[in-house]
Order: structure tokens, then C-alpha cells, then sequence
């Protein structure tokens, strides 16, 4: 057998990549650089409503805290059918019966509070927020169901958070 002496030597020497290598995997980029834009409004979106779902259900617990705060039983009744989208609705401070003053926080919801919580409630999207305490009866006369709503409007439609809760007089 004849050795022979062969040098193997590519046929192609290459460097670097060609033009259609390179438009490829930029189509390709360009492409998943798309799909992950896309999904960016999206998630802004649901961040944006978790942050006013947040917001509505602290709102609607500083009114409970608020009623609860209250030093007589009587004045959380003072508090049913509050709605921020009616101004007039809000209970005025009155004279206290035998004091002849407005500044005992006894006699009625601080309306300063009912105001400013009003206020916070609008900073939602077209914000509101209801109140109502019906008058007890029956045998718990002296238990009260508190039922507070917040809504507001946004790009999901109309929404709502309400909490309920009952109070009692302390004994």
C-alpha cells in the first residue's frame, strides 16, 4: 500500500456570519421583542386595579374605623344613608341637648371626617362611596349591621369593594 499525503483542508474558510444568519435572528428578536411588548398595557392595567382594589378596601375600613370610634351607639346611627355623590347627605354636627355646643364629639359624626374621607374616596375614578346603617329592631335592638361601599369606574368598568360589620353597644 502506497501512503499518500493528503492535507485535509476546509473547503470554506469561514469568519463571521452572513447576511442571512444575521437577518434571521434579528426577525426572530424581533419578533419575541413584540410578544413581550404586548403584554406590558396588560399588566400595567392589572397593577393599576389591584393598586385602586387596595386603595377602595382601605377606604372602606377607615369608614368602618371611624364608626366604631364613635363614643355613643346612638351617633353610629347617624351615619346611615351617607353617599359621597350627595353632599347634603353628610350629617351636619347639631348642639348636643343641654350643652348648647357643636364641639362635643359625643353628639354626632365628626362631619370634618365624613368630609375629608369624601374627599379620598373622589381621588379614585369617578370615586364614591355609600354608607348605610339601618336602625336595628327586634330583639338586638342594640346591635347595628354597617354595611360600606366604595366605587369607582375605570377601563374594567364599574367597581365595587364592601365591607360589613356589626356593632354593638358597649355595656
Amino acid at each position: 500500500m502506497r501512503e499518500r499525503n493528503i492535507i485535509t483542508k476546509p473547503l470554506i474558510t469561514q469568519k463571521g456570519l452572513t447576511v442571512m444568519e444575521v437577518l434571521l435572528a434579528a426577525a426572530i428578536l424581533g419578533i419575541a421583542l413584540l410578544a413581550i411588548a404586548e403584554m406590558f398595557p396588560t399588566a400595567y392595567q392589572t397593577v393599576s386595579y389591584g393598586g385602586q382594589i387596595t386603595r377602595a378596601s382601605a377606604l372602606a375600613q377607615k369608614m368602618v374605623e371611624m364608626i366604631k370610634g364613635e363614643p355613643s351607639f346612638d351617633n353610629v346611627l347617624l351615619y346611615n344613608n351617607i353617599d359621597t355623590r350627595n353632599p347634603s347627605s353628610i350629617p351636619e354636627a347639631s348642639p348636643s341637648p343641654g350643652t348648647n355646643t357643636i364641639e362635643d364629639p359625643s353628639v354626632n359624626p365628626p362631619k370634618g371626617k365624613i368630609d375629608k374621607w369624601a374627599d379620598e374616596v373622589a381621588t379614585l375614578p369617578g370615586g364614591w362611596g355609600t354608607v348605610s346603617v339601618p336602625s336595628p329592631g327586634g330583639t338586638n335592638n342594640r346591635l347595628a349591621t354597617v354595611t360600606v361601599t366604595v366605587g369607582w369606574s375605570g377601563s374594567w368598568g364599574t367597581r365595587t369593594v364592601q365591607m360589613v360589620t356589626m356593632i354593638a353597644e358597649d355595656t
